[in-house]
C-alpha cells in the first residue's frame, strides 16, 4: 500500500494548502471524486466552464508533494 499527498496546484500558488492524504490503490472513480471533493479541481470541461462563469477561476491541476510506504 502506498499513501499519497495531492493538492490544488493552484490554490498552492495562491498561498493555500488545500488536499490530503490517499491510500492507493484506488479506482478511477474514487480518484476522480477524491480530486473533486478533497482536492477542489474541475476535471470536465462543463466543470471548467460553470466554475469560470460561477467564480472567474477553475483549479486543473494537482501536486503531489509527499507519499509514504505502509508496510503490513
Amino acid at each position: 500500500m502506498l499513501n499519497v499527498w495531492i493538492g490544488n496546484l493552484g490554490k498552492y500558488n495562491e498561498g493555500e494548502l488545500v488536499g490530503e492524504w490517499l491510500e492507493l490503490p484506488v479506482s478511477k472513480k474514487e480518484l476522480d471524486a477524491f480530486l473533486r471533493e478533497k482536492v477542489g479541481l474541475q476535471l470536465t470541461q462543463e466543470e471548467v466552464d460553470k466554475a469560470l462563469v460561477e467564480t472567474g477561476v477553475c483549479y486543473e491541476e494537482y501536486m503531489n508533494i509527499d507519499y509514504e510506504d505502509i508496510v503490513f
